[in-house]
């Protein structure tokens, strides 16, 4: 065997030894993750923009983080950390984003088989019908070898950096998504008619009532998936208004959780969520859950396709900086 696997070997124990023994401290401490679709296969991240979990390896991941946390709701979590005593496992609350109908088919039997229970953060774009957001247009569009030139203005390729490769596709989608509004609206259109018809992907009330009845938590995603620092105030109000009552009315309870759409917040976000009503709120960014942390602030980490050994060592990596 050679040195490298060793070496390798040997940080990732370190480092899941400093994890745990954050465990060993009363510090308050937490942790989030997020994830997105599951589906029978794990997907390819050289490629997709959004690779879904394999069935088989989200049982396993689910497994893990049961073994190694205390699996709370993401309402609970700020609580939940702030109560926990020395040698009691860390909290930690499994999110999952969007509105996927492989959250109830594929993800929701699988935790529940485990024991698990999850957040699931909806905006409820597809209660009424498919809709297909811009990311999956543009990776639609991209998988069928669709020119983006003709969809996309010349001066967002360039500015990406990714007018031409299937490498580049997330420098697009990043491009796409700093754009203002109303531009990213356009975007989305001609990305939509790039794509062709929208499947027929739909979460309905019923569904997310689904998700209710096996203990899972409903959290808010807004409706139109905007990056919200990307919006003026008063769109931003109604980012955080719009559609958040229907989903309240699918859940059976009030929503007072929201996670921004692709973990985009800042203090002034963060303002405007809580003058909204929202008692805490969720980015992606990958840090814990400290006495410090602003509960409208609070940061998740990407399960992305991590084995259950490297997701282990991610968090592990996440939850040391707690003890600082």
């Amino acid at each position: 065997m050679s040195g490298a696997p060793l070496r390798r070997g040997a940080r990732e124990a370190a480092i899941l030894a400093q994890g745990a023994r954050v465990r060993w401290t009363s510090r308050p401490a937490g942790l989030a993750v997020v994830a997105h679709e599951v589906a029978d296969r794990t997907g390819d991240p050289d490629r997709e923009l959004l690779p879904a979990i394999g069935a088989d390896a989200f049982r396993a991941m689910v497994r893990g983080l049961r073994r190694r946390y205390r699996l709370v709701s993401a309402a609970e979590l700020p609580g939940a950390a702030a109560a926990r005593r020395c040698g009691q496992r860390i909290p930690l609350a499994l999110t999952f984003d969007d509105d996927l109908p492989a959250h109830v088919a594929v993800a929701a039997p699988i935790l529940r088989e485990e024991g698990a229970r999850a957040t699931f953060f909806v905006g409820g774009a597809r209660f009424d019908g498919p809709r297909r957001f811009w990311w999956e247009s543009l990776q639609r569009a991209h998988d069928a070898g669709a020119d983006l030139g003709a969809a996309l203005p010349a001066e967002l390729l360039e500015a990406s950096g990714a007018a031409t490769g299937g490498s580049a596709l997330g420098a697009v989608a990043a491009a796409i998504e700093a754009l203002p509004g109303p531009r990213r609206v356009a975007a989305e259109a001609d990305l939509a008619a790039l794509a062709g018809p929208a499947a027929p992907a739909v979460l309905t009330p019923a569904d997310v009532g689904r998700l209710v009845a096996d203990g899972h938590l409903i959290g808010f995603h807004t409706r139109d998936h905007h990056a919200l620092p990307t919006l003026t105030d008063e769109e931003l109000a109604a980012a955080l208004r719009d559609g958040r009552e229907r989903v309240a009315q699918a859940a059976g309870a009030p929503v007072d959780t929201i996670a921004y759409p692709h973990g985009k917040a800042d203090a002034r976000v963060a303002a405007a969520a809580r003058a909204a009503g929202f008692a805490v709120g969720y980015t992606t960014r990958g840090e814990p859950l400290t006495p410090a942390s602003d509960r409208l602030l609070i940061g998740r980490v990407d399960v992305g396709v991590h084995s259950p050994r490297s997701l282990a060592v991610a968090l592990a990596w996440v939850l040391r900086l707690a003890a600082r």
